[in-house]
């Protein structure tokens, strides 16, 4: 995962980097009463009454390599089967080969059936790539050894790969100020697409040792994935300003395109229109500052406090004292500004900043919904006086004044002064009189051109990010031979136009998803200044990132979510592993993939030390086997209704030109427009059916659905501190939210809060051991979390950053005092589960119920029907 291109606050909904209200969680700290440590080793296989290495088949791929049928995934007997994996990372990948039986045992044992080889050819650094040279014609012969001891160990514990040909390698002759990794220019240049075939070749034709076959003959290998995150629609703009020969072979591509879509330049100019040169009255008032700020807002907010004054020289003197907790808590605006989305606009002003500091400058609404207009754009100032001017052509102008034109301090203490801010008009015609198609003049677009513009280059740039997948697609299928299935990218990546695209290359869909990402507001992985937003995602009314990405699934083929992920620290990140489980449940996923693993080894750690490593979080290691279990088993089952959003393409380019190419979260704007939100993810089967037409209707589901009325209940109320979401079915249920003072009924069982309990927020799941329903199972597993962290971690006042304090291990877990019930008839013996999953103390049961105490130190019990 990378978000270095990613443009300002773009990504905020399909990252889940909105806002959002806590749920009640207590505030105590580890060492204090109701807290212990509850260790699980990636070194531990040892066998327990939990171990679920028995769901896989052994070796991977002994029936034959998974294929696609409709939908799902099947094996080479026609048998369903889901993948529920993880993501291993740069040298994570290369461990010491004697530490691959006992890596591969433990995720068997919790239920893993596939990983994700991920940043395997990453620059990092000496000796962490497995690529062996510039021309990625040689691999590191110890990391290639490394890699095919653990291959072969996965493949002999029964789990699958995924293996990632282009994440995190940078092309030689990459320009500067191209996106990381050489993103989007691997779509047309020659001599990149060379070396990424080259790297493909070599890779997986390379025969593992270990299992006398080549990658592309293993049936152990799931997905082939061509390209991670990677588009060149993330941000068409940039582009523009390419050096050469870059620049000029994009020009030629797009030149030829419009050579097919016009009959001469006449026709050309009819749709784009003439740039006449002529400049609009000026809408900015005191812009000048001769009447001080007047007309002007200073806004200083979560904590911030900041001033404005005339610094004379018809200039105001703009200063931050303190920062807040967002990255947008200091900005200096005009509102009341009537925008034209038919017109462009330029900005312009002079500015200077002693320290060199780096502004934001954007125009967006000044009411509900706040949404961008088009102009989102950072400039690192001068001590001098230097003049700027930005164009934009806006989209999602409110009326009546509604919108606003500013900058943003991106939240830092500094000083900057700013004089002659001026708007206008700009003309809305594109082309100058000697821009010809016939002279092959016709200049790559910025943002600022108009929407017909915008709209070809885009169409232009989805047909030929389509074009390219399908060459490489090719490539690795015929050329190379291999066999397995093959994705290009993840759908978000590009936005609907990514979803069509993939929809129309890749055997299986793919996406991304992360709630509450990390946010950087300064520099992009600052690991001194960042901040996550620390809530329940239960409590987003419009189902949070889960329900994105069921909105995103285009229907007609199976649906993979590689990466997902609550990234640490998150007081509730016990959430990650059952709400996905659940909603991957009843939407009828094909593949989940929590990411990440480990980005290095050793793999082992009894602390939380990163945002995604797995190792060492007691929350997220004791909730993953058991809903490994729930989703590989089918314990809930899919939705047997839903909807479906048919949308054609002529929209999909319609909406991208519209929007400038800004299309982070665009599935909620075109859902809303049919009258649905993210919500109905939690109630229905969701999707979209990507047409060629101009169509934009909701139908009933199109997709496969199972037959006969739902057997699962989904309750979920989204109101701040007593939010809760129950996933309730005959063989398993998921709970998370806040325990009230009442029982909660969760099918054959209950559970109620007891007055004293350290912790009133929790995630629970039960399943049945025994494929039976719970209330005839003989076999339960319980599984209840409220949160864990490190101890000394040093949070801000507002629990959303530790900085570098993660603080130190054993990382501890929060108990819950809670009363069970136990599904009725017959007598019920609950033991309490050590770390290993083995029964460490017999709970006693009264009355069809025992108690869950901290003094238990566990999070696991299992229920046994005598």
């Amino acid at each position: 995962m990378h978000l270095s291109s990613f443009r300002a606050f773009g990504c905020m909904a399909l990252l889940g980097l909105g806002g959002g209200i806590a749920v009640a969680q207590s505030t105590t700290t580890p060492g204090q009463p109701g807290w212990f440590p509850f260790t699980i080793s990636t070194q531990d296989a040892s066998p327990s009454p939990i171990d679920l290495s028995a769901l896989n088949e052994k070796p991977a791929g002994a029936s034959g390599i998974l294929k696609v049928d409709g939908e799902w995934l099947v094996d080479g007997k026609g048998r369903k089967v889901r993948l529920f994996g993880t993501n291993f990372c740069g040298t994570a990948c290369f461990p010491p080969e004697e530490l691959a039986p006992q890596i591969a045992a433990h995720l068997a044992k919790n239920g893993v059936n596939v990983v994700r080889l991920h940043h395997m050819d990453n620059d990092w650094g000496k000796g962490s790539s497995i690529i062996g040279d510039n021309e990625a014609t040689t691999l590191n012969e110890q990391n290639l050894a490394r890699m095919d001891k653990l291959a072969a160990e996965l493949i002999a514990h029964g789990i699958y790969l995924n293996i990632n040909l282009h994440v995190s390698r940078t092309y030689p002759g990459t320009p500067k100020g191209a996106p990381s990794y050489s993103k989007g220019l691997d779509h047309y240049h020659r001599p990149f697409i060379a070396q990424f075939q080259a790297f493909a070749k070599t890779l997986l034709n390379h025969v593992n040792p270990h299992t006398g076959r080549a990658y592309k003959d293993e049936p152990g290998v799931a997905v082939i994935e061509m390209n991670n995150e990677n588009s060149i629609l993330l941000n068409p703009w940039w582009t523009a300003s390419l050096p050469e020969p870059f620049k000029g072979e994009l020009q030629g591509m797009f030149l030829k395109y419009l050579k097919g879509q016009y009959k001469d330049t006449a026709a050309l100019q009819t749709a784009w229109g003439v740039n006449d040169g002529s400049t609009g009255p000026e809408l900015i008032k005191n812009g000048s500052f001769t009447d001080g700020a007047k007309e002007w807002f200073v806004e200083a907010t979560n904590g911030a406090q900041a001033t404005a004054k005339a610094a004379g020289d018809g200039a105001v003197r703009w200063t931050s004292t303190a920062i807040g907790s967002v990255p947008w808590s200091l900005q200096f605006y005009q509102v009341g500004l009537n925008l034209d989305e038919k017109a462009s606009y330029r900005v312009t002003f002079k500015a200077r900043s002693q320290d060199k500091s780096t502004i934001s400058v954007i125009a967006m609404n000044s009411a509900a919904p706040w949404a961008q207009l088009g102009l989102s754009e950072n400039v690192t100032l001068t001590p001098e006086w230097e003049e700027y001017h930005l164009d934009f052509a806006p989209h999602s102008v409110l009326p009546d004044g509604k919108n606003r034109v500013g900058f943003g301090l991106l939240n830092k203490i500094t000083t900057v002064e700013l004089k002659d801010i001026r708007l206008h008009t700009v003309p809305n015609g594109f082309l100058k009189p000697d821009q010809t198609l016939e002279a092959g003049t016709i200049p790559i677009p910025e943002r600022s051109a108009n929407v017909a513009v915008r709209r070809d280059f885009i169409a232009f740039l989805a047909d030929l990010e389509i074009e390219h997948a399908l060459e490489m697609k090719k490539f690795i299928r015929e050329e190379i031979g291999a066999k397995q299935m093959i994705t290009h990218s993840q759908l978000l990546f590009g936005g609907i136009a990514g979803a069509r695209r993939e929809f129309a290359v890749s055997d299986l869909v793919d996406t991304h998803g992360y709630w509450h990402h990390p946010s950087f507001p300064r520099k992009s992985w600052d690991m001194n200044d960042w901040y996550v937003n620390n809530v329940s995602q239960v409590v987003e009314k419009s189902g949070g990132t889960l329900a994105e990405i069921a909105m995103q699934r285009p229907v007609g083929k199976p649906y993979s979510l590689s990466e997902y992920d609550v990234p640490a620290p998150n007081d509730y990140a016990a959430e990650t592993f059952p709400l996905l489980s659940a909603m991957a449940s009843v939407q009828d996923w094909s593949a989940v993939y929590h990411f990440a693993f480990k980005h290095n080894t050793p793999y082992d750690s009894d602390r939380i030390t990163s945002f995604f490593d797995l190792p060492g979080h007691p929350a997220k290691q004791a909730m993953m086997p058991i809903a490994a279990l729930v989703y590989r088993k089918g314990l809930i089952t899919p939705f047997s209704r839903g909807s479906t959003l048919k949308l054609g393409k002529g929209p999909i380019l319609d909406y991208a030109g519209e929007k400038a190419g800004d299309v982070w979260g665009s599935w909620r704007p075109v859902w809303d427009k049919v009258g649905k939100s993210g919500a109905i993810a939690w109630t229905e089967r969701v999707g979209m059916q990507l047409s060629e037409d101009n169509a934009w209707e909701l139908t009933p589901f199109v997709g496969m659905l199972r037959k006969g009325g739902d057997t699962v209940k989904v309750n979920w109320v989204a109101e701040g501190k007593n939010a809760e979401l129950s996933v309730v079915d005959r063989k398993a249920v998921v709970f998370s939210g806040t325990l009230g003072s009442g029982k909660q009924e969760l099918g054959a069982i209950s559970v109620a809060l007891e007055n004293d309990s350290p912790a009133s927020n929790v995630t629970l799941m039960a399943a049945a051991l025994d494929d039976k329903s719970l209330a005839d199972s003989k076999r339960i597993w319980l599984a209840v979390v409220s949160r864990a962290e490190n101890v000394g971690m040093g949070w801000d006042a507002n629990r959303t950053t530790v900085g570098t304090k993660w603080g130190k291990g054993p990382a501890e877990v929060l108990g819950v005092k809670a009363v069970v019930g136990l599904p009725d008839g017959g007598k019920w013996k609950v033991q309490a589960l050590d770390a290993k999953g083995n029964p460490q103390q017999e709970v006693p049961t009264e009355g069809g119920s025992f108690k869950l105490s901290p003094d238990q130190k566990t999070v696991w019990w299992l229920l046994t029907r005598q």
